[in-house]
């Protein structure tokens, strides 16, 4: 028998959370994905793989027509793929950094062709080490009763400086983290846990080190964990997992039940589809229908999608590793095929938040998303003629 996954307030919940519209309407989404690691886990040392932090879901959005199977092959077909390739995938298109990526002839063929389409991107992006630390926080400011005191606003910005401090510091947290079992916390050892922690963070709290604006903010929060204070979100969890397949099932479920109105339609994807079907997504009394899973080799708008959500990956292991004062140099140095596939690229993300906001689903730090704005503010104001 299926367990029943209560959606319907959750979805009120983000509808207005985020001021939402346009949710009931009738779409038709189609889906790949990027950087799917099944699970996250932490040995001594080390994690048990190499990983991108950044986890994408999503590909194209119709709002009304779709092309047709003619005009898609004929695409296809422009592209002279060797005649070993049996679908289209982003590795056909682009390799390489996303700065190599931007060099790519195929590239621009793809996004001109898509420029003269109905058709909008959409994406679910998760970064995944960012996914990994925030229920320190919240199990903090949670059981003190913080939140009212400090603010959602701050706290994101708290969890943000934590990430940045953990991401440039990483064997320091992984060996905390392995230590303490994390996220599975010993009743009575989350004092020493957060003492640990704060060890890392102090070196930045010092009013010189502009790199971490909050550190010392981070570690007043921190301070007030007590030998008896209780870490309900990080406790009573397996020892080292960070990231599980279930976690990432959500990811997939999130646009269903957002938009349960329209049609959704996945790459073939096994583990993520045996998890969904364990689960009666219920919408207010309704079972959701409303998705299902394809072979891709079937499904050319589904191949299109591994291109879109490929992209998407290097763009955001880019940012995530880019200091925000070299962004400008960057696009300076581009050549004209570069900056015209730039461009093109911030064009569709662009217009599909204008579009519709929940086209566009990120779970990153601040700091990631202020470089993504810096990014957009320079293409657009940046002196290019697209020809």
């Amino acid at each position: 028998m299926k367990m029943k996954f209560e959606t319907g307030g959750i979805r009120q919940q983000n509808i207005l959370m985020h001021d939402l519209e346009n949710l009931d309407q009738d779409f038709t989404f189609y889906y790949d994905e990027t950087n799917n690691i099944g699970k996250l886990h932490i040995r001594e040392g080390s994690f048990n793989q190499l990983f991108s932090n950044q986890f994408i879901l999503g590909g194209l959005v119709f709002t009304s027509s779709e092309p047709t199977s003619d005009e898609i092959g004929t695409f296809i077909d422009s592209l002279n793929l060797q005649s070993s390739a049996k679908e289209l995938k982003f590795k056909h298109i682009a390799k390489g950094s996303f700065e190599d990526c931007l060099k790519s002839k195929r590239l621009g063929s793809f996004l001109n062709w898509l420029d003269g389409k109905d058709v909008f991107i959409h994406y679910s992006h998760i970064n995944l080490l960012f996914y990994s630390l925030v229920d320190i926080l919240d199990s903090i400011v949670g059981e003190l009763e913080l939140l009212e005191s400090i603010g959602l606003e701050f706290l994101f910005f708290l969890k943000s400086t934590f990430y940045d401090i953990a991401k440039d510091n990483l064997d320091e947290i992984v060996d905390v983290f392995y230590d303490f079992n994390y996220p599975n916390i010993s009743e009575g050892k989350g004092k020493d846990f957060i003492d640990e922690l704060m060890q890392i963070v102090a070196p930045f709290t010092k009013a010189e080190s502009m790199d971490y604006p909050f550190a010392n903010d981070l570690n007043v929060v921190f301070s007030k964990v007590k030998k008896d204070t209780h870490l309900p979100f990080v406790m009573n969890e397996e020892n080292h997992l960070l990231v599980k397949s279930s976690d990432l099932m959500q990811v997939y479920a999130r646009p269903i039940y957002m938009f349960l109105n329209s049609e959704h339609i996945f790459d073939n994807e096994n583990s993520m589809k045996s998890l969904l079907n364990k689960y009666d997504l219920d919408s207010d009394g309704v079972i959701l229908k409303n998705y299902k899973f394809v072979d891709s080799k079937d499904e050319r708008l589904v191949q299109l999608s591994d291109v879109i959500v490929g992209l998407l990956g290097k763009l955001f292991d880019f940012l995530d590793n880019i200091n925000k004062d070299e962004l400008l140099r960057f696009v300076e140095k581009l050549n004209s095929v570069q900056l015209k596939n730039l461009k093109l690229l911030m064009k569709f993300l662009q217009e599909a938040e204008i579009e519709n906001k929940a086209f566009i689903f990120s779970f990153a730090s601040m700091t990631e998303r202020l470089k993504y704005q810096t990014l957009h503010e320079i293409v657009f104001n940046y002196r290019l003629i697209i020809g």
